[in-house]
């Protein structure tokens, strides 16, 4: 049997491809050495300057010495993958003392030099530049010291391109990160890689503006440089680069003339403007000749691993042989080339890969498997290099402990030993003689207890009483202080100080450093694929290093890689999902795989939606699916329109104007003659056959009353029902991407179709919060149902939302009498009508307590409190206080408006999530709004579901960036009844714009939180943020914007759009809601910054957003608007005059009552048609009070700010006066102050003076007289 053949290594064909792309290279740089050949040559003819066959040719020829000892210097050092190391010091320390570093320094030093002799020489004479000169007087040879200078600052200007070298790691190939898709070979894409001339192009302007630069730069120092002496060793070795580089010129020059014996140096130095001019020249054009050279072998040297458009290994005679000598190469570059290569098979050549999977017989296994071994050996380096860093961290120094003494905890007969001391800590105030009998046999007992030395925990050893001495002699702080971890501590203070400067820069272990260390490997990072998840939790717990005073989040290598791991896992997940079972994938699995790869799949949705539509519309459209079917729709609606009636007869001829456009635009034959007609008119019943036109006559009117009359099988009279002649609806493309359980799209169904699930007297939820996220459709439907059957006030639902939902539709339901009860929240003016005058029942609520009560348990909480299970999960137990009354203890019909459906049936909401998760876990029926209209927001959300007492647990969060849930609303699908497909945007408004009172009412507050911060009662990037809504709240986030804070954080309920520009200014990390309600314009700026602001978001339920026990524990910075406050600090929020509702509690107190610095600001006024002053929002007395004084803790207006903290209430109305009162308002709240004072102290009264027979004076007046300024005496 004949031995096997030889497999040639991957590199006999890697190595003469690198070869052919260096020639290329340095084919290119000839070029750059011909041009500046002639621009350093004399231009004494106009032929001969740039022949290249003369002196311009010779000079090419020297320069390319010059350009190719940089290119050899390339090639020696030539390396892919990143330098990894935690810290640039570790950097220099480890790269610093080796062998090419020195090279490195040494090419470029030999480049330098070999270019200042060729621009000496060939520089004309009127430069002189001769290294040799004739003494004015005596003729005799003497040295020329500005070639000296040329030439040292050539040397100078090599170490410092040396350095840029060295730094920015030029040696490094950078193999460019490409998204493929599979094509066939003859089909193929062009060239992913930007060809090598295009790349220099475009660089090249780039690169002589650096050069331009450190040239400038060197002009500007050299002189200093070449003139000053540095001391090496103090007082022992000087050195001066003038005196150096003279002896040594000297001491060769003296071989070949007669020099004067003399060696001191010139005396005017050599920094004429034209030597200044020539070295900045020579400068250029050196630093231009290495940075080009260096792009241009990198450009070259990067290039696909193919050769005429085929793989290199593609003349090999057993290429797969070959290739897997690459994948297992030693060498990090020839595995890197491999993996590329494999690429490209991989996604274009179709006749390899059947190749790869037809070798089976083979050593080792088939190509296949020893080419997937390869490929899992650097996923799992990834891995295992992660799991290795998790499992050697370093050790901290144990910390000596002290074992407490267990009598310590006993009750105690007499006080505690002092030793002598009045208190511990004071070792000079002598304790002062018993003057009780008690206290005389109490100092007997400590003296008797100290002479025996019987005190538990004594004994013979030193350093235990050395250690109870400390315990008893020092105060609590100062044991602190002398503790190891005091000390520590200590230390690290200051030195992050210093590591916060320029100085400290190499010394800083940051996040990136770090991250790219662990996760590409060392010393170079060669890893081409991850396991997504393991890196994505790696990702956030790494953590930061005490040094990393930035502390920023990011690093874009780590990500890069991340983003292709998940760009790779999708197409997996396209291309075998549907095998998965045949895979022995379970459905855990792929929903754990469906996740990883999530936001690779938002970012490839809308092209997945144009691409899912239109192969399908052109195949239906060539085989006549789509001319019949649009035919059978045509006749349906048009039936409608002969035999409805209302709303029906308009929606039916609205669709079937837009079928007959759309029918026109795609060309269909089959009812041209149907579309040429002109708009149906409205017209009644009788009237509708003779108005078609003659189009219509015939067998088509005879097949359209069939229709009808089939669908309704009662003519006429019941063709109002509203699903009996409708189509079943089709799901689009994109609907059918977003909703990724097909089960459900089973349901699909028209709005019209569901109106039986909402008789009257229902309980409805609707999913939104703030006017974002809410239902549109079918609310609609249901307002459009109303009207035109004249039904107002006789089909009216109890409404619950999280808080208020889209003000159009709520208004239109509170104008047609629709709305029974409502709660917690709303906004509208026609439903705050409907609630003040008496037809809506409405009740506000904290928005952290709402959804809670909402499934709270009741009756069998009582009665079986052991055996009941506390979770969501269980809905037996679930009777919430707001359904208490119905039969089954649930909400008829929820609405929700999602943006995906997942596998599991998980809901994806919107731009919020407010109570939706409670309100789904409380409903019968659930009908879901899928909403293509915008992109999905699937991984933005982190979802829990609340456990109930008394299981209660506690949300583990300890910062706004924290995730503790799912990324969807969990639900059980059987619930689900329809699924209805909508696309209409949120109706959101634009912001108001800032005006000079809500900018005064910003700065003052941003002044106040730098005062905080500099007397140390708040952090430099100070705690999270709070912020409510309108143009005050807008006002002080773009404040933030522009102040100095940086780092920021916020804990909110709703972001709007000046917090995208906080988050532009680089000042806000991580923010965290329960909704965004941004401006048209807003949203769109959003949808177009995905990528920069969707890793820094997170939208969680109200009851997480809003939680005390969160806001507590962040210490949150709280800020709202009331609609009035008194001048003890109390706050209104909700009821104008103490009766009118305007909105609702909302979510102000659960903030304001919990937050670390609770804050309202309000304009001083508030505009009035009476009094163009406007009526005071500082009053006397609050007409209705939500937050209380206990609350409070400033109140700031466009007047001033006044911090009450500690203050008694006298106090607090002193300064509120004096700080937000509107100073024409000012008198009259003085006036009452001063006379409820002195009345009430008078009685016995004095703690917070009011005079209630006077309070609301200024209401009256206000009431009364249009204005509260029309206030002429208090009683």
């Amino acid at each position: 049997m004949a031995p096997p053949a030889r497999v040639r290594p991957y590199k006999d064909f890697l190595t003469p491809a690198l070869h052919r792309r260096f020639a290329k290279g340095t084919a290119f740089i000839s070029l750059l050495c011909y041009a500046e050949a002639v621009i350093i040559g004399p231009k004494n003819s106009l032929f001969w300057s740039w022949f290249p066959l003369g002196m311009a040719g010779i000079r090419t020829g020297l320069l390319f010495i010059c350009a190719f000892s940089i290119f050899i210097l390339r090639v020696a050092q030539l390396h892919v993958g990143l330098r990894t190391t935690n810290s640039g010091l570790e950097t220099f320390v480890r790269y610093a003392p080796r062998w090419q570093t020195i090279q490195t320094i040494g090419w470029y030093f030999f480049s330098a030099w070999f270019f200042s002799e060729i621009f000496i020489w060939s520089a004309s004479e009127s430069a002189n530049l001769n290294r040799i000169i004739s003494g004015a007087r005596t003729g005799r040879p003497n040295i020329n010291e500005r070639p000296i200078y040329l030439t040292s600052f050539l040397l100078l200007a090599s170490l410092l391109q040396a350095a840029y070298h060295l730094f920015y790691d030029y040696d490094r190939i950078n193999m460019p990160v490409t998204k493929t898709k599979p094509q066939s070979s003859s089909d193929q894409r062009p060239h992913l890689v930007v060809p090598p001339r295009t790349q220099l192009k475009n660089e090249f302007p780039r690169l002589a503006l650096s050069a331009l630069k450190r040239a400038g730069i060197m002009t500007v120092i050299c002189p200093i440089l070449y003139s000053i002496t540095i001391p090496i060793i103090p007082f022992v070795y000087s050195f001066n680069m003038r005196h150096f580089a003279w002896g040594w010129t000297r001491m060769f020059a003296k071989i070949f003339w007669n020099l004067p014996k003399s060696t001191s140096l010139p005396t005017i130095g050599p920094f004429h403007y034209t030597v200044l001019f020539r070295t900045f020249e020579a400068g250029f054009l050196l630093i231009l000749m290495w940075e080009v050279g260096n792009t241009a072998f990198s450009a070259y040297v990067a290039q696909e691993p193919l050769k005429n458009d085929r793989p290199i290994t593609y003349e090999s005679r057993d290429p797969n042989g070959s290739l897997l000598t690459g994948l297992k190469g030693k060498k990090l570059q020839t595995r890197a080339f491999a993996f590329w290569e494999l690429v490209y098979i991989a996604q274009r050549f179709e006749g390899r890969r059947k190749v790869i999977f037809e070798d089976i017989d083979r050593t080792g296994g088939s190509a296949w498997s020893q080419i997937l071994n390869a490929c899992l050996e650097q996923i799992n380096g990834v891995t295992s290099r992660i799991n290795e860093s998790q499992n050697h961290k370093p050790k901290e120094a144990a910390v000596p402990t002290i074992i407490q003494d267990p009598a310590k905890e006993l009750p105690r007969l007499t006080q505690p030993l002092k030793d002598g001391l009045q208190k511990p800590g004071d070792l000079f105030t002598a304790s002062p003689p018993p003057t009780t009998r008690a206290a005389s046999v109490a100092q007997s007992l400590e003296t008797f207890a100290k002479t025996r030395n019987v005190s538990p925990g004594e004994g013979g050893s030193l350093r235990a009483k050395a250690i109870q001495a400390t315990e008893k002699i020092l105060t609590p702080q100062q044991q602190a202080a002398v503790s190891p971890q005091g000390i520590k501590g200590f230390f690290m203070e200051y030195a992050a100080s210093f590591l916060r400067t320029p100085f400290g820069l190499p010394f800083q272990q940051t996040y990136c450093r770090r991250i790219t260390t662990i996760v590409l490997g060392s010393p170079y990072g060669d890893v081409l694929t991850s396991t997504v998840t393991t890196l994505e939790r790696f990702k956030g717990s790494i953590g930061f290093h005490w040094t990393d005073v930035d502390r920023k989040m990011e690093c874009p290598e780590v990500d890069t890689l991340l983003a292709a791991l998940k760009g790779g896992l999708h197409d997996l997940l396209v291309a075998f999902g549907d095998f998965s079972r045949d895979l022995r994938l379970s459905a855990g699995e792929m929903r754990m795989a469906r996740e990883a790869a999530a936001v690779h799949l938002r970012r490839e949705m809308q092209e997945t939606k144009e691409e899912a539509t239109n192969p399908k519309r052109r195949e239906m459209q060539e085989t006549g699916q789509l001319d019949r079917a649009c035919h059978h729709i045509w006749q349906r609606y048009l039936g409608v329109w002969l035999y409805g009636k209302g709303s029906r007869r308009r929606l039916a001829y609205d669709v079937a104007e837009n079928l007959k456009m759309s029918a026109q635009k795609a060309g269909l034959s089959r009812i041209s003659a149907i579309t040429a007609a002109p708009r149906l008119p409205v017209l009644t019943p009788p009237d509708r056959a003779s108005a078609l036109p003659s189009s219509y006559s015939g067998g088509s009117l005879s097949l359209w009353h069939e229709v009808m009359v089939e669908n309704s099988g009662a003519g006429r009279a019941s063709i109002t029902q509203e699903s009996s002649l409708l189509t079943a609806p089709i799901a689009s493309a994109a609907l059918k991407a977003r909703v990724r359980r097909p089960s459900l799209l089973k349901k699909l169904a028209h709005p019209e179709d569901l109106l039986s699930h909402f008789p009257n007297g229902a309980y409805i939820g609707w999913s939104g919060f703030t006017g974002v996220g809410y239902p549109k459709k079918i609310p609609t439907m249901l307002a459009d149902h109303v009207e035109n059957n004249g039904l107002q006030g006789k089909l009216k639902y109890s409404l619950f939302v999280g808080a208020s939902s889209g003000a159009e539709t709520e208004n239109r339901w509170a104008a047609l009498n629709m709305i029974e009860r409502r709660a917690p929240h709303q906004v509208g003016k026609e439903i705050a009508k409907g609630i003040n005058n008496g037809n809506i029942k409405f009740f506000d609520k904290h928005l952290s307590m709402f959804p809670v009560d909402l499934v709270y348990m009741i009756e069998k909480l009582r009665s079986n409190e052991d055996t009941i299970r506390t979770d969501l999960a269980n809905e037996d137990v679930l009777q919430g206080f707001y359904t208490k009354d119905k039969p089954n203890n649930k909400l008829d019909v929820v609405i929700v408006e999602a943006t995906a459906i997942t596998e599991d049936g998980g809901i994806v909401p919107g731009a919020s999530v407010g109570a939706s998760a409670e309100l789904i876990q409380m409903a019968d029926k659930i009908i879901v709004e899928v909403n293509t209209s915008m992109p999905s927001f699937e991984g933005l959300h982190d979802i829990t579901m609340t456990d109930l007492p008394p299981g209660r647990k506690p949300y583990l969060i300890m910062a706004p960036e924290d995730r503790i849930g799912t990324t969807y609303i969990p639900v059980d699908s059987e619930k689900i009844v329809a699924i209805v497909e909508s696309d209409y945007q949120d109706q959101t408004q634009p912001n108001s714009p800032a005006d000079a009172s809500s900018e005064a009412i910003a700065s003052h507050l941003i002044e106040f939180l730098e005062h905080e911060v500099a007397h140390g009662r708040l952090p430099k990037n100070l705690l999270p943020i709070q912020s409510g809504i309108g143009n005050i709240a807008n006002a002080v986030i773009g404040g933030l914007a522009n102040s100095k804070f940086e780092k920021l954080k916020v804990w909110t309920e709703v972001l709007q759009d000046t917090f995208l520009d906080l988050f532009d200014s680089d000042r806000l990390d991580f923010a965290t809601a329960t909704s965004i309600r941004f401006s048209p314009e807003g949203f769109k700026r959003f949808y177009d910054g995905w990528e920069r602001y969707h890793n820094k978001l997170l939208l969680r339920s109200q009851q997480v957003s809003n939680s005390p026990e969160i806001i507590r524990r962040l210490g949150v910075i709280g800020m709202n608007t009331p609609v009035e406050v008194d001048i003890y600090a109390h706050a209104n929020s909700t009821c104008v005059f103490g009766s009118r509702m305007l909105n609702g509690l909302g979510g102000s107190a659960d903030f304001l009552r919990s937050s670390k610095y609770s804050i309202m600001h309000t304009p001083s006024t508030r505009p009035s048609k009476t009094d163009k002053i406007g009526t005071s929002c500082i009053v006397p007395m609050c007409t209705h009070v939500d937050q209380t004084e206990h609350d409070l803790d400033v109140i700031v207006t466009e007047q001033g700010l006044a911090d009450v903290r500690g203050l008694s209430p006298r106090e607090r109305a002193r300064v509120i006066i004096q700080k937000c009162a509107h100073p024409e308002y000012q008198p009259i709240l003085e006036d009452y102050f001063r006379k409820a004072e002195f009345e009430c102290l008078r009685r016995g009264w004095g703690h917070e003076p009011h005079l209630l027979w006077n309070s609301f004076d200024m209401h009256k007046a206000l009431d009364q007289e249009g204005s509260m300024r029309a206030l002429k005496t208090w009683g």
